[in-house]
Parts: structure tokens; sequence; C-alpha cells
């Protein structure tokens, strides 16, 4: 690569000039300048760049399958939300899939259940409370896929088959980082 495909490369990874000039060590008006050709960087300020940009590829390149949690823990829809904040509790998890039957109809997280705090938990069922079920995605699911998603959700569902063998959720993601 030269230093006339920064901003090429940059684009392509969907990184924004802060998050470059950061990653980097340099200001992002180093960058701006170098991406407009009105400067040429040092060399040690070049190295750091792609650096920068080769760390941000490697992580961008990981998929569902290499950081899911393999051991899915569901909740049926008729449990109640005592059972489930227990539940997540005894496990770590801030996040379980709903379940009637075989098919998973929801989500219920920490988020929902501190919006009942206050209220009985015991007599309020895991059905009246829980999310939109996630989305179920493949195993070779990419990161940048996986990141859009997280952005407005608690996890995603990682399908083979039609079966669930793993989930992804933001904790899962920021593993990645370091």
């Amino acid at each position: 690569m030269e230093i006339r495909d920064v901003r090429k490369a940059r684009e392509a990874l969907r990184m924004t000039q802060a998050e470059l000039a950061k990653a980097g060590g340099v200001s992002q008006s180093m960058i701006a300048r170098i991406e407009r050709g009105i400067v040429d960087p040092s060399y040690s300020n070049a190295k750091r760049i792609f650096s920068a940009l080769e760390s941000a590829k490697h992580r961008s390149s990981f998929t569902a399958r290499e950081i899911m949690t393999r051991k899915v823990i569901f909740i049926g829809s008729g449990e109640t939300l005592a059972r489930a904040a227990s539940l997540m509790k005894k496990k770590g998890i801030s996040q379980l899939p709903v379940t009637e039957g075989d098919k998973v109809v929801g989500v219920i997280s920490e988020r929902e259940i501190a919006s009942v705090v206050g209220k009985n938990v015991s007599a309020l069922s895991v059905h009246g409370t829980m999310s939109e079920a996630p989305p179920i995605v493949s195993a070779s699911t990419d990161a940048a896929m996986l990141s859009r998603l997280l952005e407005y959700l608690p996890c995603v569902l990682v399908a083979k088959k039609g079966e669930i063998v793993g989930l992804v959720s933001r904790a899962d993601m920021l593993k990645t980082i370091s």
C-alpha cells in the first residue's frame, strides 16, 4: 500500500479520519492533509498509520463462528422475571433468548428487567416483558455486519442448518478489540 491509498483503505474499513488518527497516534488534520495530497508524512507517522489500518483490517476480518458463545442458555416464555434475573446473575450473562417450544420468540435482557424494578418480578412473566427475537445469522457472518446489528440489538443468534449454535453479544465483540 502507498500513502495515496490511505483514504481508500480507511473507507473500505468504514473508519472515520478521527478513528484512524486515534489508532495511528496522529492528528485527524494530518490524516485529512495526507488524503488530500497536501502533505507527505514522516516515515514514522506513515508506519503508524499503515499499522493502524492493518490492525483494523484484522479486527474486521473475523466471523461469528470465531467469537460466538457456543453454550447458549435459553429461557421459556412462561418463566418469571425473577427466574430470568437469577439465571443471568448465576451465569454472568446479560441476556437470554426466549423460547416457546423449539422456536425463539424474543430476548430478555438486563434492560427489560431493570425497567420493571419496584414491581413484583416473581409475578411477571418473561413473555410480557421480553423484546423482539434477535436476528439469526450464519456462522460465516463477518464482523462488520455483526457490529452494525449490535449497534441496535443486545445480541445476535448464530445458526447452522436451522439449529442455534451460538450467540454473539456486545461483550463478545469487545473481546475482539482487546
